[in-house]
């Protein structure tokens, strides 16, 4: 678990002042994302995503990108934390569902629901103590075997304000990690200027695929106390995840004898 001293145990939310600034100038923004689109993350999808099978577009933003799916064969609904975003959403035809939730509790969505989750220029807006989290959260939606396509802007500092936006700085060996950890296996990394629309600005690119036993022993013990709001007891959990430690995950620890 190496990143779990990092993270304090605090209640979790996403940044307001991002949100804010998204809800204020969602018209914008609707506009600025018709000159492009990340055409490089489509191709990844058509390669890696289940067709036809269920699929999320987390942080849909406008829709632009589950509109795309959807029209792809995938059987997407949008899901994002702004009401004018959801709005918009809905006002697009080619868009199965549209959901008003987001990360890290994700609590419309069901878990192990999904075959494909796709979630482009999320994770940079989060604030550092919700990537465990969340991630957790993405993993958790997804039906054993199912693809997750993880995609965001590199910043060029720990964490930085652009206007009214937070930039929080992940590099992707750490995303990688942490995935790994939750037990996924990484299927395509990529540090590249993926995105039409906005070619100078380096971007992240992650494809990771849910194993059949993620999510369990040392996983569900960091999630759990990460995850505390200090309002619930977690006693008998961790009791459960360290049973399952023992049965699942032996090789992560070793008995040394010496006989004098």
């Amino acid at each position: 678990m190496p990143y779990l001293k990092a993270f304090p145990i605090i209640i979790l939310m996403p940044d307001q002042k991002t949100l804010a600034h998204y809800a204020a100038n969602s018209e914008t923004y609707a506009e600025k994302y018709k000159a492009g689109s990340p055409q490089r993350m489509y191709d990844l999808a058509k390669v890696y995503f289940k067709f036809g099978g269920i699929t999320y577009d987390i942080g849909a933003g406008t829709g632009r990108d589950s509109e795309w799916l959807n029209e792809a064969g995938f059987q997407c609904s949008a899901v994002d934390p702004v009401l004018e975003f959801v709005n918009l959403c809905k006002a697009r035809a080619r868009i199965s569902k549209v959901v008003h939730d987001e990360l890290p509790s994700l609590k419309k969505v069901t878990n192990n629901s999904a075959d494909n989750v796709f979630c482009s220029t999320v994770l940079m807006h989060l604030p550092s103590n919700e990537l465990l989290s969340s991630v957790y959260r993405l993993v958790e939606i997804l039906k054993n075997d199912g693809v997750l396509l993880l995609s965001w802007r590199d910043s060029t500092t720990d964490s930085e304000l652009e206007g009214e936006r937070l930039f929080s700085r992940y590099t992707g060996q750490q995303v990688c990690d942490i995935l790994v950890s939750y037990g996924c296996e990484i299927l395509y990394y990529r540090h590249e200027y993926s995105d039409a629309s906005r070619p100078k600005i380096p971007f992240y690119i992650i494809m990771a695929r849910k194993k059949a036993k993620a999510l369990v022993g040392l996983a569900r013990i960091q999630s759990i106390i990460v995850r505390d709001d200090k309002t619930s007891t977690y006693k008998l959990a961790l009791l459960r995840s360290l049973c399952e430690i023992a049965q699942n995950e032996s090789f992560s620890v070793t008995l040394e004898c010496k006989v004098s």
